[in-house]
């Protein structure tokens, strides 16, 4: 991951028990979760890894991930609520700065159908009127932020 994805610190945490083993992974931002577990999928069954807390050699069944909000995540989260005029969600100004009093968002809010549509939410998203959190972690989701700036691709699952 580190060779494949430079610039991403990713917090790594190794587990075994009953010959079977299995990585946990985390990271802000950087590349979409697809990525990684494409990558993770190389190494599933075949490659064995010694775990620091055992002196058996595990083969890898399992990998789990966790992709963190970081601050280039934020951003472009408030800077897709700025540009579908969904006002009060804002971490950042336009300039960047952080206001001295950060509510966060609001997480368990119910988006309008209205809001919805202005956020581009698909259908299947966009049902039952989603809170601000479910809309956001979709959002983050479909941003891959290993380039210079972040880039929304929704064509995979």
């Amino acid at each position: 991951m580190f060779r494949r994805f430079p610039g991403t610190e990713f917090a790594t945490h190794l587990a075994s028990g009953s010959a079977e083993g299995w990585v946990e992974l985390s990271w802000d931002d950087g590349p979409r979760e697809t990525a990684i577990r494409r990558i993770g999928l190389e190494y599933h069954g075949e490659h064995p890894y010694r775990s620091d807390q055992s002196s058996t050699q595990d083969n890898l069944k399992g990998l789990t991930t966790f992709r963190r909000i970081g601050v280039a995540g934020q951003r472009a989260i408030d800077a897709w609520f700025r540009e579908a005029h969904v006002d009060g969600f804002e971490r950042f100004d336009p300039a960047g700065n952080r206001p001295a009093r950060d509510r966060g968002y609001d997480m368990g809010r119910t988006l309008t159908r209205d809001e919805c549509t202005r956020l581009r939410l698909p259908k299947e998203e966009a049902r039952g009127r989603p809170t601000v959190g479910l809309a956001i972690n979709w959002y983050h989701m479909q941003l891959d932020f290993t380039g210079h700036e972040p880039v929304f691709d929704d064509s995979e699952p």
